[in-house]
């Protein structure tokens, strides 16, 4: 992992729970931090998908 990959890693850890916070305070539901935190997890994997197609080897 390179010096961006640390990075993003350690923003989403200061960034996210304020937002799984804010979902709880807007929804008003004890489920809303775990489904932010699910949305989360799938926009995550779903680029790293991407990123794997991207850079996998073509033959040329």
């Amino acid at each position: 992992m390179n010096k961006a990959g640390y990075t993003l890693f350690y923003l989403g850890l200061a960034a996210l729970p304020p937002v799984a916070g804010l979902a709880r305070d807007l929804t008003g539901s004890a489920a809303a931090p775990l489904q932010a935190a699910a949305a989360v997890l799938a926009l995550s994997m779903t680029g790293l998908l991407v990123y794997a197609a991207g850079t996998r080897d073509r033959p040329s």
